[in-house]
């Protein structure tokens, strides 16, 4: 439980509020959904549900973004990269991204900013062990390769070399 709650209340990355509308976008044993079902639920938000058919058709996600008044979403790195080179509109009605699960596009990420320069764009980080993710970066702009980012609130990282001896900051 503590993990959950670390990662959805009072955190550092994301305040949720309950003017949110977060459409989940995984199968519920996806790890994403700890984020996805949890934080709206924890923080009086709203969570949309869609058919598995809506989220792999761009067309029918962008219908459920603008009928559903979604402004929240979460994005596998993979798929946010497919979705702005096939129908980067869908991305019109939102207010927050966070993307994740591998290493960002810098090139996708940099389009998506480009077209919608007010749009919050959060990489999350980390593995499923930690609870969906354990350092995240808010993305404000893209001049190379994008950064893991920090730790959320109540964390802890290490960054360490091939003996797990701790190394200062800013060493390979």
């Amino acid at each position: 439980h503590r993990n959950i709650i670390r990662l959805v209340q009072s955190n550092t990355f994301y305040n949720f509020s309950t003017s949110d509308i977060l459409l989940s976008t995984g199968a519920f044993s996806f790890d994403a959904t700890t984020f996805e079902y949890w934080g709206p639920l924890l923080n009086g938000s709203q969570l949309v549900l869609c058919s598995h058919h809506s989220l792999l058709d761009s067309t029918l996600l962008s219908r459920e973004i603008t009928d559903r008044g979604v402004s929240v979403m979460w994005f596998t790195s993979g798929w946010l990269s497919q979705l702005v080179d096939t129908d980067i509109s869908l991305f019109s009605g939102l207010s927050s991204v966070l993307v994740g699960g591998d290493k960002l596009s810098p090139t996708h990420i940099g389009k998506l900013r480009s077209c919608y320069p007010e749009l919050e764009i959060i990489n999350g980080y980390g593995p499923t062990e930690n609870t969906t993710f354990s350092l995240t970066y808010n993305i404000k702009e893209v001049s190379g390769d994008i950064p893991i980012g920090y730790p959320i609130s109540n964390s802890t990282a290490y960054i360490v070399d091939d003996q797990l001896n701790l190394v200062p900051k800013g060493v390979v």
